[in-house]
């Protein structure tokens, strides 16, 4: 098997749903939570 390096790592968005309890989402993901940097979703401003 070939080895995946860490830059070679895609971070998206996405979330992770369990296989338990009919399928609900068990932990929500962005590129935020893995980069530190913030989203373009997390910082729009509301619309009224």
């Amino acid at each position: 098997m070939e080895e995946v390096r860490p830059a070679e790592v895609l971070p998206v968005d996405g979330a992770v749903a369990s296989a338990e309890g009919g399928g609900g989402v068990a932990v929500d993901l962005d590129e935020s939570s893995l980069t530190g940097e913030s989203c373009p979703s997390c910082t729009a401003p509301a619309r009224p």
